[in-house]
């Protein structure tokens, strides 16, 4: 064989293996896991008095401290759940029935509480006892915190403006209270002592004297 024919076949090779090496790798195909769909939320058969007890939820919006703001909603179709939202936590709730007249609504597989009292609602985790927000007030709420005088349509009798100040005069402050002068005790008064009877009067049985006669005149001389 010549060493045109032997550098020929070196070269039909070198292009083989070069083609060869060239093409993509096949990617290993692999299957999805499927989602199992999640397990449905067994329906909670609710006593009387927790169905009346979530008639007087206040659902809708709160605003709470820190300019927070809790959502509640009631779900349609279960009777006495409520789906709550605080931030980016949501929560179902469950009424429960209580002793001092305050709404209380619980999710016990997460340990959160919510209540509601005239004044105002709470978030409250049980598991580490801890509010997670305070001061929540629903608009009806807002009703129960007012002042009197506002509910009744009295309003408030302006206040007298002060006097101005002069610039540059003396700040006048003011004196030390006077002392207190101690009051005296009262004497106790003496209770008088009972007058005496009068005596009676004696009866006189000395019988009157008559006057005597005027003497005669003296005989003239």
């Amino acid at each position: 064989m010549s060493s045109s024919s032997l550098i020929g076949l070196l070269a039909t090779a070198v292009l083989l293996n070069a083609s060869a090496f060239a093409q993509p790798a096949k990617k290993p195909t692999q299957r999805a896991a499927k989602a199992s769909p999640a397990a449905p939320v067994p329906e909670v058969q609710l006593t009387p008095g927790q169905l009346e007890a979530a008639n007087r939820v206040l659902t809708g919006s709160a605003d709470c401290e820190f300019r927070q703001t809790v959502q509640l909603t009631a779900i349609d179709g279960r009777a006495g759940h409520f789906k709550l939202v605080f931030g980016k936590l949501s929560y179902t709730l469950v009424a429960q029935e209580t002793t001092t007249g305050a709404v209380r609504l619980e999710d016990r597989k997460a340990g959160v509480v919510w209540l509601q009292i005239p004044a105002k609602s709470m978030l409250l985790n049980t598991r580490v006892g801890q509010r997670m927000v305070d001061s929540c007030v629903h608009e009806q709420q807002r009703f129960a915190v007012a002042p009197a005088n506002s509910s009744l349509g009295i309003e408030e009798a302006p206040s007298e403006p002060s006097e101005p100040t002069v610039p540059g005069a003396p700040t006048v402050l003011p004196g030390p209270p006077a002392p207190t002068v101690p009051t005296v005790p009262t004497v106790p008064t003496m209770p008088t002592a009972p007058t005496a009877p009068a005596a009676p009067t004696v009866p006189t049985d000395t019988p009157s004297v008559p006057d005597p006669e005027p003497a005669p005149p003296p005989a003239p001389l």
